[in-house]
């Protein structure tokens, strides 16, 4: 053993404690300056947030890592995640059993959105136990049903109807490309969903001529304040132009709207929009799933 050994105190094996006083001494030392920072961040608070984000299916895959990664899902699906996004199960919600997307909802005990964007099979019987085993249901602000085309209008009086509403928080609400849906679920959404803000109709060529009337009556859909009509080949330009200026007379929805303090009635459509592409190539612009 050397002298510098002997009055340092240390064993030839040792290595003196790294004190980290900048990022460069971090990036010397990486694997040290990744745990001193992880004791800075709180990693048992870090990494709950971080799985936040992660999608449904993500999620599942996280409890295999080691028990304490389980333990960090089990906390991120309970009091974390407000927004569940199950566009990934779109070949199989409808086509597993009901159980098996029930269990997986039912850990959500936070979860105020809800995105089932482009799950094709989904039926009536599917989307109301999906919504019944969210622990948060009465809660559930947003609802993502693009591109759902089995919906009925059956479906959703099973989903929409009752009394008390199961859904009395919901301000978004998106049925774009539902095509079997008709003017009987418009009237039911204007009775049951009064807190309604955000309606997608896009590409809803089974919605009428009708349909506009009810919009300007102020008893419907009191909250609306942007209705997405795009691609409904039924509406006519016309149809819009006349409801905005119904919404701009005095005592119109917009009055009512301010009282809110919310923005002014908008609709979009029925226009078609365009994009070009890389190549110049003019393409449609579709964005209502995002809506």
């Amino acid at each position: 053993m050397t002298s510098r050994h002997l009055d340092s105190g240390l064993s030839p094996s040792a290595s003196p404690p790294v004190n980290y006083s900048s990022s460069a001494d971090i990036r010397l030392q990486p694997y040290e300056g990744e745990r001193s920072v992880a004791a800075i961040l709180h990693m048992d608070e870090l990494v709950p947030r971080v799985l936040s984000f992660l999608t449904a299916v993500e999620l599942l895959f996280v409890p295999s890592v080691c028990r304490s990664w389980r333990a960090h899902a089990v906390t991120a699906r309970g009091t974390l995640v407000k927004r569940l996004h199950m566009g990934q199960f779109w070949s199989r919600i409808g086509v597993l059993p009901d159980a098996v997307f029930i269990k997986l909802a039912s850990g959500y005990t936070r979860v105020t959105e809800l995105n089932l964007s482009y799950c094709s099979f989904l039926t009536g019987s599917s989307l109301n136990a999906l919504l019944h085993a969210l622990p948060a249901m009465p809660q559930l602000s947003k609802l993502n049903l693009f591109y759902c085309f089995q919906l009925t209008d059956d479906d959703m009086q099973t989903v929409m109807g009752g009394s008390p509403p199961p859904l009395p928080a919901l301000r978004e609400l998106n049925l774009g490309r539902c095509s079997k849906l008709t003017e009987r679920t418009i009237r039911l959404l204007a009775e049951h969903l009064p807190s309604l803000q955000l309606l997608s109709l896009a590409h809803m060529n089974c919605v009428g001529e009708e349909t506009p009337m009810l919009f300007d009556d102020l008893r419907n859909f009191p909250s609306l304040s942007l209705l997405n009509v795009l691609h409904c080949s039924k509406w006519q330009a016309e149809h819009v132009d006349e409801l905005v200026r119904g919404a701009a007379v005095p005592g119109g929805r917009n009055a009512q709207l301010a009282k809110l303090g919310r923005p002014p009635f908008k609709v979009i459509g029925p226009q078609e929009t365009f994009q070009v592409d890389k190549s110049g190539k003019r393409m449609r612009k579709d964005l209502d799933a995002d809506t």
